[in-house]
């Protein structure tokens, strides 16, 4: 086998050709330059009033516009004392003259109903003056203004009574205020 012969080198590009930058004008000589181009709009678009379809003759097409409401007037009142065909309300009955008879005195009050039957509160009853919520068993949670009744006094500081659920228990004394 032979040996090939390299391939031959790509024909060589000719130079590019620029253009030459422009001459300035010599320090301290003013040149006028030329101004530069004006800037390419892009075409306007149609206006809102414009219609946007052109009518085949050249002639806008009408604007339709909703018709106007229609004006709402007030019925008509009859004339005053004027006599209706319907049925009229009934007519108010007349004033009594001034300086006549006095209005009759207002009835006595009824008699006032029976008294319910009073509670046994046993012999001690209170009022709490704040909420206690047990926090043992045997003891009595109750809310504030909430009547205790039926207290025992077991010790100064813990008492025994019945709350308004009927629930019985121990109770802080100082969370009550005893009613007499």
């Amino acid at each position: 086998m032979g040996s090939a012969a390299p391939p031959p080198p790509p024909p060589a590009l000719p130079p590019m050709a620029r253009p030459a930058p422009p001459a300035l004008p010599p320090a301290g000589a003013s040149a006028a330059l030329p101004p530069p181009p004006a800037p390419v709009l892009p075409p306007l678009l149609p206006s809102r009033e414009e219609p946007q379809v052109k009518h085949p003759f050249g002639v806008p097409p009408p604007v339709s516009r909703p018709p106007p409401p229609p004006e709402i007037a007030a019925p008509a009142l009859p004339p005053r004392g004027a006599a209706s065909t319907a049925a009229a309300a009934p007519p108010a009955p007349a004033l009594p003259p001034r300086g006549g008879p006095a209005a009759p005195p207002p009835p006595p009050p009824l008699p006032a109903a029976p008294a319910p039957p009073q509670q046994d509160l046993g012999q001690n009853h209170a009022v709490a003056i704040y909420d206690y919520e047990a926090a043992e068993e045997g003891e009595l949670s109750f809310n504030e203004g909430e009547r205790i009744t039926h207290i025992e006094f077991p010790s100064s500081e813990w008492w025994e009574g019945v709350n308004e659920r009927g629930e019985y228990g121990l109770f802080p004394a100082n969370y009550v205020e005893i009613q007499k």
